[in-house]
């Protein structure tokens, strides 16, 4: 994710990532240590990263990830202020970057302020009736910024891919494939299709 910036230009070359891991793989956690690491090495001034999860107690999780990372090293202590569990938010103070975690409706993505957008768990946003508005705001706003990514992290749905889900998982494999030439890295944990049984 990091080594796509270019130092020079601030120009970042892959501007999407899409993640699939099996489960157990503590992809929340991997979603807060990224989003923090983000805030350590940014340098853009007031620059914000939204960690867009599902539900609210999944946003929960992320933010008490992401907050416990800060409180169990001294050195970040004294680099972001006291995280704000009322809020959700997690400040830099050095360059006023922001880590702000929510519950995913149509609201919490809009606004186009964020740098980065972290998208915990694709294949569950997808039962959200809201999810094609939500990431096309996502999109929106990553567009608007040189420096600007969006990472999602998921697990395979339990049922057949659809909606959301399908179409991002679908453009990640064509990717992989050399289907489809875009600024994307697909890391896809799954077997082969020739491997595969029972779908």
């Amino acid at each position: 994710i990091f080594g796509s910036l270019d130092p020079e230009t601030y120009i970042r070359h892959i501007k999407e990532f899409f993640m699939m891991v099996p489960k157990g793989n503590d992809k929340t956690g991997t979603a807060a240590t990224i989003s923090v690491t983000w805030s350590l090495v940014n340098q853009k001034p007031e620059a914000g990263l939204v960690l867009l999860a599902p539900s609210k107690e999944i946003a929960s999780r992320s933010f008490d990830y992401a907050a416990g990372i800060i409180r169990a090293d001294p050195v970040l202590e004294k680099l972001f202020y006291p995280p704000k569990t009322h809020t959700k938010l997690i400040e830099h103070r050095q360059t006023g970057a922001s880590i702000k975690v929510v519950a995913a409706d149509k609201g919490a993505a809009t606004g186009g302020k964020q740098t980065v957008t972290v998208v915990d768990e694709t294949h569950e946003l997808s039962n959200n009736s809201q999810a094609m508005g939500i990431m096309t705001e996502v999109r929106g706003a990553i567009g608007k910024s040189r420096d600007a990514f969006m990472l999602q992290i998921t697990t395979q749905s339990k049922k057949p891919p659809s909606g959301l889900f399908k179409a991002e998982l679908d453009k990640a494999r064509a990717v992989r494939d050399g289907k489809l030439p875009l600024p994307i890295l697909p890391i896809l944990y799954e077997l082969p299709a020739d491997l595969a049984k029972d779908g």
